[in-house]
């Protein structure tokens, strides 16, 4: 499925055509969406959609994630810019990160990170800044992950 056609249906802000771990096939596709503002959006309207644009049906989506999108992060060592985007992701889901882009993947509760959140002062290349961090176990989380996780919180905490 391609992002741009499913980008084409009104309530769609933003897409992305991923492969979610499939037992028989190895892998299916999963359609995540972000909607515009009041929009809604089925699997079965996109499929629809999807059929009326001539797109080959063996990259229709098998599922459909409604997330949200957080403002994009820069990184001050990189310069990335960085689109956190925000889903519910399923108990027992194995995570198969792209090693040359994640080296570690951490679980934690909600709770844990909010009583783990400080604003604190740390000092890189000499430089002292006040930026948002997370201590969690032996965890500390600072950065664009920090941020992303910041903003995070301000959306679902109103």
């Amino acid at each position: 499925m391609s992002a741009r056609i499913a980008i084409a249906v009104l309530a769609v802000a933003l897409a992305a055509a991923v492969g979610m771990p499939d037992p028989v096939f190895g892998e299916r596709v999963c359609a995540y969406v972000e909607l515009h503002p009041g929009e809604t959006l089925t699997l079965d309207e996109l499929v629809r959609h999807l059929a009326e644009s001539d797109v080959s049906k063996e990259t229709f989506p098998e599922r459909l994630e409604i997330v949200g999108a957080l403002q994009p992060i820069s990184t001050v060592v990189t310069g990335y810019r960085v689109l956190p985007v925000v889903g519910i992701v399923p108990v027992g889901l194995r995570h198969a990160p792209q090693p040359t882009e994640v080296e570690q993947v951490l679980e934690f509760s909600l709770d844990d990170l909010r009583r783990g959140f400080a604003m604190r002062r740390l000092v890189r290349r000499g430089v002292p800044f006040r930026t948002p961090t997370y201590a969690v176990d032996d965890h500390f989380i600072w950065g664009a992950t920090a941020r992303m996780l910041q903003l995070f919180f301000e959306r679902i905490d109103g």
